[in-house]
């Protein structure tokens, strides 16, 4: 892939789908108290019309509608905060790629 051609290579962050649930629930707390925004993002845009809540174990991520779509930009959004989330904060700030 292209990314791995970058110099300097980039830390990739793998996840799992536990922490898609913990991503999901700490990208809804964050955007209903305010602390979340962005701006026209058509794709992030779409994906958020047509998320559903899918429960993971005691958990929830976010799923599809019983028609399809795709909310991948909203679930790479979610996992980009979680990764943020858990830098430390001398690193936030810089570039990392959450995959």
């Amino acid at each position: 892939a292209d990314i791995q051609r970058q110099n300097p290579r980039p830390k990739l962050a793998l996840h799992k789908t536990p922490d898609a649930a913990d991503a999901a629930a700490a990208f809804m707390r964050e955007l209903n108290s305010g602390n979340l925004r962005h701006y026209g993002q058509a794709q992030l845009d779409g994906a958020a019309a047509i998320v559903r809540r899918r429960e993971i174990g005691k958990g929830f991520g976010f799923g599809l509608p019983a028609d399809g779509g795709d909310v991948s930009p909203l679930e790479a959004a979610a996992l980009a905060l979680r990764q943020y989330d858990h830098q430390p904060k001398a690193r936030r700030g810089a570039r990392f790629i959450a995959a």
